[in-house]
């Protein structure tokens, strides 16, 4: 009897359990490759779409091609959250990230509890993991994904998620898309990767006591992070393709520091190679900058302790799906029909190349994203969750942040059952009000939070907003933080000559960038007329020496491009 025992206990004990590996799957069981639903990359938004299809029922599988779950947050220890708040400074963003957040309970953590608790999301859900996978081409029918080779076997889904962070699943399938900056005229335009470091030796208190009482409102530290230290923009890299920014940097548990601030230019995220001699750089980088590092206060005795897994990159494709989420959008604060996700985060463009020190071109109280940016041309069986969806390149600089991208694989998983259920295409889903209406229903019954505050800004009714729309556009100008474009102030020679070159370089081959005039100094009409008359450029303009404003220079701004597009 107590044999029989030990031989039953060994056989429970065998047996796999939710959230294990299934990439020894015995051929004799085919429908251990058959699934509801496959989700791919199991980085925090493809987490969350793995719990919420497992929570609604659906066999789930999460794949992921590295042998670790967290993504960002844990391979490359971006381990400070970009939060969404709305404008009565609530939460925008709940539901699974809700869950996830207030696990954590803090927006700076420890990236191995960050893993602990995703470890547990996909365990209680019971949703099947699949680590260090080598994933295949899909197969494609009549648009759909009928199948996919992974780990030399094929698997089969009624519908699949992807969630890698460069929408590879969907770029295989063929689903269309662009790069960087592509659409608005600028390929070779990417968002900069960052390099996270660890440092050992950090006086935290010392860290803490010089962030807070320094000069700028720009600097702090709390318990768990730091940002500031702007005396790190007067590092000169040895290497012309890394850029220093003030440190954000993020506390573990065992003390050690996450250091986010080492930018590498001329990196292709999608080239190993690249990638490959991009770390190389940082690595012999490195050194020079601890040693930097040391004239500051509270890092006098830091050590290098090592750098992260893979870079933390903010931009590479960016598909086409059914709607593409636009700027304005987000800096109208537009609200859709078919909106899923709400989010609020400053449209932030990091640095894209040298001399480039990156754009805040506004900041959205709140913004929705409609359930068609989940949902890729070409392939109808198939969502696309997280920064590459259906984003325009400068939308994506607020829409491209995890807890967004979170919310977005929450309503993909829930927007899979409904489509089993009712046997109907994603694609056909997001043009039947009905059905929309359900899966906002379902969204909200679990815990997302769906709300049309109407936060039209008051900007959209200026008669010079189409020109500020139309250069915003191309990131021409910026209205950072505030919103603020200055239309009642005099625009500096500085400026107006920027901007300028800026029109000017993207259209006009080997255009050779006027210098800057005098900081500081006032733009006059007669000035701007001699400027345009140089380059034959035709307006009705006086050599007046009356000073010009912001809102009529935009104004002529966009003739000089009716002029030259």
């Amino acid at each position: 009897m107590r044999n029989l025992l030990c031989i039953l206990l060994i056989f429970i004990i065998a047996l796999p359990m939710p959230g294990c590996a299934v990439r020894n799957a015995s051929p004799k069981q085919p429908d251990g490759r058959f699934y509801d639903v496959i989700v791919f990359g199991a980085g925090p938004e493809g987490i969350a779409a793995g719990v919420s299809a497992s929570r609604n029922g659906l066999k789930t599988l999460l794949v992921e091609r590295s042998g670790k779950i967290g993504g960002l947050y844990t391979r490359a220890g971006l381990n400070t959250i970009d939060m969404n708040f709305g404008p009565d400074k609530e939460l925008l963003t709940k539901g699974i990230f809700e869950n996830f957040y207030n696990a954590l309970g803090s927006d700076s953590f420890d990236i191995g509890r960050a893993e602990g608790i995703f470890s547990r999301m996909l365990t209680n859900a019971g949703v099947y993991l699949m680590l260090n996978a080598d994933v295949g081409k899909p197969e494609v029918e009549d648009g759909k994904i009928t199948g996919i080779e992974i780990n030399g076997a094929k698997y089969r889904a009624k519908r699949y998620i992807d969630a890698t962070e460069d929408a590879d699943i969907a770029a295989m399938s063929g689903v269309p898309y662009t790069y960087g900056q592509e659409d608005i005229g600028h390929p070779e335009r990417v968002m900069a990767p960052t390099m996270v470091f660890k440092l050992e030796g950090v006086d935290w208190n010392k860290v803490r006591r010089y962030l807070n009482t320094d000069d700028s409102k720009e600097t702090g530290a709390n318990d768990r992070s730091a940002w500031g230290y702007h005396e790190m923009y007067k590092y000169k890299p040895k290497d012309p393709d890394i850029l220093m920014r003030g440190l954000n940097m993020g506390r573990q548990d065992d003390g050690s520091v996450l250091v986010n601030s080492m930018l590498i230019y001329n990196v292709d995220i999608m080239d190993k190679d690249s990638r490959e001699k991009a770390v190389e750089k940082a690595t012999r980088e490195l050194p020079y900058v601890i040693e930097y590092m040391h004239k500051l206060p509270g890092l006098e005795d830091v050590r290098l302790a090592g750098i992260m897994d893979e870079f933390y990159s903010r931009e590479s494709r960016h598909i086409i799906g059914e709607y593409r989420l636009s700027l304005d959008d987000v800096l109208e604060n537009r609200y859709f029909g078919d909106a899923v996700v709400l989010g609020s985060y400053s449209v932030d463009i990091q640095a894209f190349m040298r001399g480039n020190f990156g754009w805040i071109l506004g900041k959205p109280q709140v913004y929705s994203i409609p359930f068609r940016c989940l949902v890729p041309k070409k392939i109808d069986n198939l969502l696309v969750a997280g920064r590459s969806a259906s984003f325009d390149s400068l939308a994506s600089g607020s829409a491209r942040v995890v807890p967004v991208g979170m919310d977005e694989g929450q309503a993909a998983g829930a927007a899979a059952k409904i489509s089993i259920k009712k046997n109907m295409p994603f694609r056909q889903m997001a043009y039947d009000e009905g059905t929309v209406d359900q899966l906002q229903k379902l969204l909200t019954k679990q815990g997302a939070y769906i709300k049309d505050y109407e936060a039209t800004p008051d900007i959209v009714k200026s008669p010079y907003y189409p020109y500020i729309k139309r250069l915003r556009r191309y990131g021409y100008i910026q209205g950072s933080y505030g919103n603020d474009y200055r239309l009642d102030e005099v625009i500096s020679r500085d400026d107006f000559t920027k901007i300028f070159n800026s029109i000017m370089a993207d259209h006009i081959a080997n255009y050779e960038w006027l210098p800057g005039k005098v900081s500081g100094m006032p733009m006059t009409y007669g000035q701007a007329g001699e400027i345009f008359k140089d380059y034959g450029i035709n307006f009705e303009l006086s050599n007046s020496d009356e000073e010009l404003y912001y809102k009529d220079a935009y104004k002529l701004l966009c003739t000089v491009l009716d002029q030259i597009e």
